[in-house]
């Protein structure tokens, strides 16, 4: 009768790991804005004197998969480049890595180029995070390779996922009634 229960238990928490993967996000931005990052921050670095290299973090809301933040770069009101940033939606801080190449000379309207931490690419964004309006460390056209910034991959971060959290909650349960299995035979011997 208890090794039905206890198999009848792992059956139902094995039933359950989906819909506690589908737990709603209980935070939202306040004020509108984006409904999947919370926060960033956004640091440049010039490389050869016309390469970007750009880091920073990206909070997420805890909505689930993978989230897209953009460094939006513009230079005189003409849009270069949108950098997308993929990061888990996990509610956590991750950091992130990228590069930019500068391919044209900078226009000399305003003072340098801008660099836009944003959760949207182009004119598609609803906030700016963080923002360097006037980076003025670029200096020459890049006509060479990119340096490599190999080293530090910011989509490798892992995540468990829905199948993973399912697989997880139905190995934890099996583990529990094999382990309440054994200490029943035990004290019968």
């Amino acid at each position: 009768m208890r090794k039905a229960l206890m198999l009848a238990l792992a059956a139902a928490l094995i039933v359950a790991g989906p819909a506690l993967a589908n737990k709603p996000a209980s935070d939202t931005p306040a004020g509108g804005g984006s409904t999947t990052i919370q926060a960033g921050t956004l640091a440049l670095e010039t490389v050869n004197g016309c390469y970007v290299l750009i880091t920073g973090t990206v909070t997420t809301f805890p909505v689930g998969g993978q989230v897209l933040a953009y460094v939006n770069v513009w230079d005189d009101g003409n849009h270069l480049r949108a950098i997308p940033i993929p990061v888990p939606g996990d509610g956590g801080t991750h950091p992130y890595e990228a590069s930019y190449q500068q391919l044209d000379p900078v226009l000399q309207g305003a003072t340098g180029v801008g660099f836009y931490l944003e959760d949207g690419p182009y004119l598609d964004y609803t906030t700016t995070f963080a923002s360097n309006g006037n980076y003025n460390d670029l200096s020459d056209v890049c006509t060479g390779p990119a340096p490599d910034i190999s080293g530090f991959d910011a989509t490798a971060i892992p995540t468990l996922g829905q199948v993973g959290l399912v697989a997880l909650v139905g190995l934890l349960a099996l583990a529990a009634v094999i382990v309440m299995m054994r200490r029943r035979s035990a004290s019968k011997a």
